[in-house]
């Protein structure tokens, strides 16, 4: 399901990207590694999962990422 205020940007691009690579997806690591605030993090993530690049919350574990680098590039390159 999309989110109707969801707009593409250059940071959400740059954090799957990031979440591709590492096989995971956490608001914690877009803070650390991307250094985003945490409402950011949290707007990422939830678009994110909107969008079914990613898994649901399962409690503190990261989540796990259902987009593969060849589908990224031919969505958003």
């Amino acid at each position: 399901m999309e989110n109707k205020n969801f707009k593409i940007d250059e940071s959400y691009k740059k954090a799957l990207l990031f979440c591709i690579n590492n096989n995971a997806a956490s608001v914690s690591l877009l803070q650390r590694w991307l250094y985003y605030g945490y409402e950011t993090a949290c707007k990422i993530i939830d678009w994110m999962t909107d969008m079914g690049h990613i898994t649901p919350a399962n409690g503190a574990k990261p989540r796990e990422v259902l987009i593969s680098l060849s589908d990224f590039e031919k969505l958003y390159n």
